[in-house]
């Protein structure tokens, strides 16, 4: 059948039933509008044509010679091609499915996938292979024969990859890119491991942004053969053609911590929300931060694993935002597992790297703060029936007071205090130990007694309570008077109870030993008292739905004691409070007003701080600051609104500024909302300008909205050699970036390249505007914020889909991400 123009078919129809065969002429085309399959088969000479304009299937056979062979698929579905002789051969899927090219003889086969799922090629003889995939998913590619020629599977022709992984050596003087409009690729086959932790190789496009310029004082002429890539390649990664040298970097290991507290205990079911993992590291994609998360139970001799790969907004009510984490899709049955000491391990799998690049529990410290063995009770027995103790003020007596695991009879005979039931619950439990204990408060408690418990506990917590029917505000607990030596628990969590701080005396642990205080559900009224809320250096705090009324300056610092959890914490006063200094190791799903955050003597390497809302900030200092001192290696700022509503002109955000002297590796920031005006509440990112050089590598930007972007280097140092920051400065790890203003300063401020996607502000008084909802930050004047505005974007905002592939499968709000193209921002709107 020989057609002279396109034929149009409606409805459903698979042309495998009717193929058409071009026995002569030089165009065959057939063009199908509805669902369905396409096939073409052309025998002869001349050019043949495939187009699909909507879902369904479609195939191409060239069989002979000459000519050339474009199928276009522009809607759901598949797009095969096949050439089995010369000539050039082209396939194209324009949205979701999958594109397929194969080529049996020289010329040119191409395959192109512009947003989700999947493309590969396969090229069984010589000439060119490419395979181009702009958005989500997978794009693979494999070459039986020699290549080369004038076609390579690198455009321009690579010869050499950099062992700083994220710059190539070109053969010639490469042409000016133009990344975001007609993006240029190298493709790399890449070790990696998929959803269910099992090895698997990525083969997949690296974009070429732009040509390397020369450093200092050469800074306006171009390097002659060096070009920057999107991302880092490591040295795992291989490059698909002739290529030679290697990149020495190593795909580092992911961020993670539990979002729970261990020493509990458990009857035959583990409950999924205590394995919660959240977890981050620079090589997200398809909206997941990793590829998956494995976990063990053992008794020492039986082992249960459960494992996932898709991440899930934790179910806890006591979150203030959606906090993203990481667990088993359900409770898990640890009835093989012995009675006694249980241990929880898990492994994160990053995406893209090899076995040295996994993050596993089980080689960290115990009882440490950094991602360790969780150690838990296994008791059926004890975990269906516990221990109770009543506490009342009026009616108990510490001398008769009843422990029992009969709640009525433990009401019946109360003691009068705290300190009085602990002893009394001990004498009266099996082994004079108290694990497990469950202290129910009838009435207000004061906690002043100077009375240590060292040796009343061996593996887990002991629970302080309202009985029920009392309620919170009933329940309340009043201590910082004296010194408070009645908390001298090893593991201590007080619950859904109040609290009253009297003085500046602090919460303390045991004597001797790591001690763990656990505040959960609590109401604080920290009395304005300026002084830690636990002391001594073995006693650290977690806090988990902590309200807190009436704060002061170093209620949460990080001092002596740490202050490991910060959990759906709502804290702080609006427009700079007290200038409270809050410790940032964990936090998550907090609402915290007027703070800045501090690491005191302890390290930022693996510290976390997502999901969380920092409003009403700004005064003298930066809101967080990474790597000021020490070097920094791993460290997440995900998913966050932070809003600058001072007149004082400050960063919100300091990773590694001005002329600090930290080293950062590995620092993720993802999808944050930065609201302020100008250089009120900016970004000072990345700088290069101390005594002594910093070098900084491997971290990723993504889907950012920043109020100003400044880093410094060789330009703003003057001095040729400051190149050690320049993967930042060049937007390496960069993609989907929003700033509202420029930096109007000394030259060398504002990013070389934003990174692909990227949408900078050119004024420093014009906001390049992100169409904000209703914000209450420092506004044009500048003038104070109210603070506490709503970042979610209008329709319209310049911020909408330009993550072409998404990080995070969620928003801030808990509403679904889009899989293909997210907004910028911690809110996600998909018009």
């Amino acid at each position: 059948m020989s057609l002279s123009g396109p034929r149009i078919i409606t409805g459903r129809r698979k042309l495998l039933k009717a193929v058409l065969v071009g026995i002569s002429g030089n165009f065959q085309r057939v063009r199908h509008q509805g669902g369905g399959e396409a096939n073409l088969t052309c025998a002869a000479l001349g050019e043949a044509r495939r187009r699909l304009t909507a879902s369904g299937g479609a195939a191409l056979a060239f069989a002979a010679s000459g000519g050339a062979g474009s199928p276009t698929k522009s809607g759901a579905g598949a797009a095969v091609l096949s050439t089995l002789a010369g000539g050039g051969a082209f396939a194209r899927r324009g949205a979701i499915g999958s594109a397929a090219l194969l080529t049996a003889a020289g010329g040119i086969a191409a395959a192109r996938r512009q947003a989700s799922g999947a493309a590969s090629l396969l090229s069984a003889a010589a000439g060119a292979a490419r395979a181009q995939r702009f958005a989500t998913g997978v794009a693979t590619l494999t070459t039986f024969g020699t290549g080369g020629g004038s076609g390579s599977v690198s455009d321009p022709i690579i010869q050499s990859i950099n062992a700083n992984g994220w710059s190539v050596t070109t053969t010639s003087s490469p042409p000016t890119m133009q990344p975001d409009v007609a993006p240029k690729f190298l493709y790399a086959s890449r070790q990696g491991f998929d959803q269910t932790g099992a090895a698997k190789t990525y083969v997949e496009p690296i974009v070429l942004t732009q040509r390397l310029r020369q450093p200092y004082p050469n800074q306006a002429s171009l390097t002659s053969d060096q070009v920057v890539l999107s991302d880092y390649l490591y040295s795992t990664d291989t490059v698909v053609g002739s290529v030679t040298g290697a990149s020495t970097e190593a795909s580092p290991k992911p961020i993670a911590n539990w979002a729970r507290v261990d020493r509990r205990l458990v009857g035959n079911s583990f409950p999924k929300e205590w394995a919660e993992v959240p977890a981050f590291h620079r090589n997200a994609r398809n909206g997941e931060q990793v590829a998956c998360v494995v976990w063990t139970w053992t008794d020492g001799t039986n082992t249960v694993t459960a494992k996932v790969g898709v991440s899930v907004v934790s179910a806890d009510p006591l979150d203030l935002s959606a906090v993203i984490v990481y667990r088993p899709a359900a409770d898990i049955d640890i009835s093989s597992l012995t009675s006694g000491q249980i241990t929880m391990n898990a492994k994160v799998y990053p995406w893209i790297g090899d076995a040295s690049s996994v993050l596993d529990s089980s080689v960290g410290s115990a009882n440490s703060r950094e991602f360790c063995p969780q150690t838990f009770t296994k008791n059926p027995t004890l975990f269906a029936a516990p221990y109770f103790i009543y506490v009342d003020n009026a009616l108990g007596n510490d001398t008769t007071g009843v422990c029992s695991t009969n709640a009525a009879t433990a009401a019946a005979t109360p003691a009068l205090t705290v300190p009085g039931a602990i002893v009394r619950a001990r004498a009266q439990m099996p082994g004079n130990r108290i694990d497990g204990l469950r202290i129910r408060i009838v009435n207000a408690q004061t906690i002043s007694a100077d009375v240590t418990f060292n040796t009343y506990q061996d593996n887990h917590e002991v629970i302080i309570e309202p009985a029920p029917g009392v309620s919170q505000a009933t329940a309340n607990i009043s201590f910082g008077a004296t010194a408070n030596r009645a908390t001298q628990l090893q593991w201590l969590r007080l619950k859904g109870v109040s609290m009253t701080r009297a003085g500046l005396f602090g919460l303390t642990g045991k004597t001797t030993g790591a001690s763990k205080l656990v505040l959960e559900n609590v109401a604080l009224d920290a009395g304005s008292q300026n002084s830690s809320l636990v002391v001594a250096s073995n006693f650290v705090a977690y806090l988990h739905g902590v309200t807190i009324t009436n704060p002061a300056a170093n209620l949460l610092t990080a001092g002596t004691s740490e202050i490991r959890l910060l959990r759906g914490v709502d804290f702080g006063t609006m427009n700079g409070g007290v200038g409270t200094l809050v410790e940032r190791w964990l936090m998550l799903g907090c609402l915290f007003r007027g703070i800045a955050t501090t690491r005191g003597a302890r390290s930022d390497s693996g510290a976390i701080a997502a999901f969380t809302k920092f409003l009403g900030c700004g005064g003298s200092a930066a809101i967080l600051s990474y790597g000021a001192s020490q070097d920094v290696s791993g460290a997440a700022f995900v998913q966050n609104v932070c809003e600058w509503a001072s007149v004082t002109s400050n960063p919100f955000f300091r990773p590694s500024a001005d002329g600090e002297t930290g080293n950062v590796t590995h620092l993720v920031v993802h999808q944050n909302t930065f609201a302020g005006f100008n250089d009120y509440g900016r970004g000072n990112i990345l700088y290069n300008e101390s005594t002594g050089a910093r070098t900084h590598k491997l971290c990723s930007f993504v889907g950012n909205i920043h109020v100003q972007i400044n880093t410094k280097h060789d330009v703003f140092k003057a001095d040729g050699t400051r190149i050690q920051s320049w993967p930042y400065a060049f937007g390496v790890g960069c993609a989907g970036e929003f700033s509202q203003f420029f930096s109007a300063g000394a030259p060398g401020f504002a990013p070389d390249f934003g990174g692909l996607n990227a949408s900078l502000g050119t004024s420093n008084s014009v906001r390049n505007d992100p169409l904000f909802t209703a914000p209450a930050a420092t506004a044009s004047g500048p003038s104070t914020g109210a603070g506490g505005g709503d970042y979610t974007l209008q329709a319209g905002s310049p911020c909408i889909g330009r993550v072409k592939a998404p990080v995070l499968a969620f928003d801030l709000a808990g509403n679904a991400r889009s899989a293909t193209a997210s907004a910028a921002g911690a809110y996600e709107r998909v018009a």
